[in-house]
């Protein structure tokens, strides 16, 4: 659900980092951040256009 358009439809494909259990956890987390930081930043710009 969580993965890069360009990834291959293999479950479990990270680029970059180890094929384990750990390193998806960590790819899912930052992916996780990365949204909450997109959806706090929307939140904060529109909260100073509404002022």
């Amino acid at each position: 659900a969580a993965t890069p358009a360009n990834a291959p439809p293999t479950s479990g494909s990270n680029p970059g980092l180890p094929q384990t259990g750990a390193g998806n956890a960590f790819w899912l987390l930052l992916m996780g951040l990365l949204a909450v930081a997109v959806l706090a930043g929307g939140l904060v710009l529109r909260r100073a256009r509404a002022s």
